[in-house]
This record gives structure tokens, C-alpha cells and sequence, in this order.
């Protein structure tokens, strides 16, 4: 039988990112020697930390790959998103732990969430396909309606804010006056 090519998988995106493949390359190379790596980090409070860490495991979740590993200065397991790690270095010191049976924590659990009711436009179905796996009610017009449980905090902004006005949140009252009241902060930016 001949040997068929059934999977590629490439870590650029389209713009071809080299430095996001080499920064898997890198923390790949550093789980498999067992040695500490170092990077900045840039977490949602909008500052870069800087971290030591012991590489336990790449994972593939919702779009984006993850370093999940024990952080030195948290003292505890963490997960890293790649695409946020910056200034990666890897140490020649070495790790002894044993991580080959480590759990991965699969749910990053949010303390502050919102139920929200989202309407979408149908040009912006595919992602809402996509992206979203609870209830979706088209109406006869092709929108979309479905229910979603977020982080109250900029996530759920930048999320909706990422479909343009492909996008309406219809409830609760609250977020949907703050989005009105960030879109004419942003128009004000326009008005020149």
C-alpha cells in the first residue's frame, strides 16, 4: 500500500510567523530535555511578567496552543498562552520532577462570569459555528440567536467587538449599555 500524506499540521498562521514556530520548536525541545525555561508574559492586566517555569506540556484548545507548566513564581501550575510568551530563553539547569503524569487542568475556571443573549448576523455565521457549541435558533432571515457564559471582564468585550457589527448583545441591560457606551468612547477617537 502506498504511503499517503493524510495530515499536515502548520504552526504559522497566515501571515507566517516564524517566531511562533520556533517558540514551539523551543518550549517542545525544553518539556523533552526536561530543562527550566524563562519568558515575559503577557497576561490580560496589560503588563508583561517576567517567568521562570518547569514545561510540562503543549496543548491544543479552542484556536490556540498553551504551555501548561509549573511556575516558579506563582509556585503552582499555570498555563501560558504561546502567542503571549516573549524573550523565551531556555536554561541549562534541569528539572528532575516527574510530570509524565500530571493532569491537565482542562477548564480555566472564571470567578466573575455573565450569562449573556447574543444575536448575530448570518455573515458572521461560520464563526459563530465555528466557535460557539450551546443552542443556535436561526430566524428566517439567517441570524443567529444563542445564549453564552463569559468572563465579565475585557474577554467578553473583545469578543463581541471582534465580530464588528456582526454582533448584538441583547441582554442583560447592563453589558449592553456598557458596549454602547465603549462604541461612542471609540467613536469620539473618529471624529477628525
Amino acid at each position: 500500500m502506498k504511503n499517503i500524506s493524510w495530515i499536515e499540521v502548520d504552526f504559522n498562521n497566515w501571515q507566517n510567523n516564524k517566531l511562533y514556530e520556533k517558540t514551539f520548536n523551543d518550549i517542545k525541545s525544553a518539556i523533552i530535555s526536561k530543562n527550566i525555561v524563562s519568558f515575559t508574559y503577557f497576561s490580560s492586566n496589560e503588563k508583561g511578567t517576567s517567568r521562570s517555569v518547569k514545561p510540562v506540556r503543549l496543548l491544543f484548545k479552542s484556536q490556540d496552543w498553551y504551555l501548561y507548566a509549573f511556575c516558579l513564581l506563582r509556585n503552582d501550575f499555570r498555563y501560558f498562552k504561546l502567542s503571549r510568551i516573549k524573550n523565551l530563553e531556555t536554561y541549562t539547569e534541569k528539572f528532575d520532577d516527574n510530570f509524565e503524569d500530571v493532569v491537565l487542568k482542562k477548564e480555566m475556571p472564571y470567578e466573575n462570569t455573565v450569562h449573556i443573549k447574543v444575536k448575530f448576523d448570518r455573515k458572521v455565521a461560520f464563526r459563530v459555528y465555528d466557535e460557539l457549541n450551546g443552542e443556535i435558533i436561526e430566524d428566517s432571515d439567517g441570524n443567529l440567536y444563542t445564549e453564552i457564559e463569559v468572563p465579565n471582564d475585557y474577554n467578553l468585550y473583545n469578543y463581541i467587538f471582534s465580530f464588528g457589527d456582526g454582533a448584538e448583545v441583547l441582554e442583560p441591560k447592563e453589558i449592553r449599555m456598557q458596549i454602547k457606551e465603549m462604541i461612542n468612547k471609540m467613536a469620539e477617537k473618529y471624529i477628525t
